[in-house]
């Protein structure tokens, strides 16, 4: 079994980035995984009326896929391989900031909170949010394109799973795994400060006074 780590990359307004990753193990190559997510990445974003591209303006781009393949022992990336994916968000209107994102967790059985996966998306259109939850058709058409995404990705016997870093107070050695069983998509807006935080400033107003 291999383990790898597959980021989902993209930009923001054409400078700025933006990334959210989730863990697999299993039997596939580097290669056919890398393949494989960015078909299911492809698909998350790109499906006709229910895509995540219909809920993200223009101002949102899904750039492509890197797949890191890992020690299982340590976790610490000792391969990589990178897949373009190309999807532009279609929705009218204004698109949310830049940190503010989409939660989806991820849960196995008797999991402790510390040792969930979470996907943060990226923004939606003002539209979609009403500023304390997300729109009722966002929810259903996220839940659709989720319900095929994660069988895709975990095609060929695939696991997606999480691990923890120090041993935790249950007992478990560091880098043990935890595979994940379930999702759920969170309604309230979440945020991801440290897309901003990375982000250099440029001075662009000003003048003598």
């Amino acid at each position: 079994m291999t383990d790898f780590h597959v980021k989902i990359l993209g930009t923001f307004n054409t400078t700025e980035n933006w990334s959210t990753s989730l863990k697999l193990t299993g039997p596939l190559s580097l290669a056919t995984m890398t393949t494989q997510a960015a078909s299911a990445v492809t698909a998350l974003f790109n499906t006709t009326t229910d895509g995540l591209k219909n809920y993200m303006t223009a101002a949102v781009v899904a750039t492509g896929v890197t797949v890191y393949q890992v020690n299982s022992a340590t976790q610490r990336a000792e391969l990589k391989s990178s897949a373009a994916v190309g999807v532009t968000g279609v929705a009218t209107g204004d698109s949310l900031l830049l940190r503010d994102a989409v939660l989806v967790e991820m849960f196995g059985a008797g999991l402790p909170k510390n040792n969930r996966g979470f996907m943060y998306l990226p923004p939606i259109s003002e539209g979609n949010s009403n500023g304390l939850v997300w729109s009722s058709a966002f929810m259903a058409s996220a839940k659709i394109v989720f319900d095929v995404f994660f069988p895709a990705i975990k095609a060929g016997g695939m696991s997606v799973y999480s691990f923890n870093r120090v041993a935790t107070k249950a007992g478990l050695p560091p880098f043990s795994k935890t595979f994940m069983t379930s999702y759920a998509i969170n309604n309230k807006p979440s945020t991801q400060d440290r897309r901003v935080n990375p982000q250099t400033g440029v001075r662009t107003a000003g003048g003598a006074f």
